[in-house]
């Protein structure tokens, strides 16, 4: 029951970051530099902009990315566009009052959502404003996250049944262990995933932690020793049956 369980989870988190990594392609547009000056409008300040449009993108703004294979980088995000105030603003209200006529919904915390966009602002210790616009996540990637999720845990758990001999256990055993921290970071992404939905916060990238730069050779050791169990231990056919013993009977008469 044990192996079932730690089997299926394995394999489910694995799915479901394959499956919203997919369903990230589908994301739509950010607002264009004029759209996000009219947003931001309402404060009545100068202010600078920037932002990066990319769906796999350094999650921090301003720190220096290390570029990734498939032209992604070490953390992702869902791209952005920020506005800084380059003065002091003591009131977001007109901001919220603004955003909240033109059709967003807006939330505690300074934050606001439209369709398949997270807006946020936050106010930072010397008074200046920083507002930014963010991909929501995709309905695609919360649907096909879920599938996933779903698939491999069936998947997984059924696997888990099966007998193995020692040899293709620790195998099975450490490939577990070197996903583990995707199991851990992508099921509870799959679950702020479900909480963002009804709620004006941001959504994480449950794949961030399969393609993290520092773990990505750990995973794919552990993928590479799950995939070998399988092809050696369960794909291969078992030990021939012994052949049948003749019957037992009386013995003829020697001529």
């Amino acid at each position: 029951m044990l192996k079932s369980l730690i089997c299926g989870l394995t394999l489910a988190a694995l799915l479901a970051s394959a499956g919203s990594w997919l369903g990230w392609r589908f994301a739509g547009d950010l607002p264009t530099d004029v759209e996000m000056r009219s947003v931001v409008a309402p404060l009545g300040v100068e202010g600078e902009l920037w932002r990066d449009d990319a769906i796999a993108t350094w999650a921090d703004e301003r720190a220096t990315p290390m570029p990734w294979i498939f032209g992604t980088e070490d953390a992702f995000g869902p791209g952005f566009v920020i506005f800084e105030t380059t003065e002091a603003v003591t009131d977001l209200g007109p901001l919220f009052t603004h955003v909240r006529e033109d059709g967003w919904r807006v939330g505690g915390d300074h934050t606001a959502v439209k369709e398949d966009l997270r807006l946020s602002a936050v106010v930072e210790g010397d008074g200046l404003v920083r507002v930014r616009i963010e991909r929501a996540a995709p309905m695609a990637a919360i649907v096909l996250s879920i599938l996933g999720w779903l698939a491999g845990a069936v998947i997984g758990g059924l696997l888990g049944r099966r007998r193995l001999s020692l040899k293709p256990t620790v195998f099975a055993a450490a490939g577990v262990l070197f996903l583990l921290p995707n199991t851990i970071v992508a099921t509870a992404g799959l679950i702020a995933d479900q909480i963002a939905l009804n709620s004006t916060v941001g959504f994480p990238i449950i794949w961030n932690g399969l393609l993290n730069f520092g773990l990505c050779g750990c995973y794919l050791i552990g993928i590479c020793l799950m995939v070998g169990v399988f092809f050696i231990d369960w794909r291969l056919p078992g030990p021939a049956a012994p052949a049948p013993l003749p019957p037992s009977g009386p013995e003829s008469p020697s001529a």
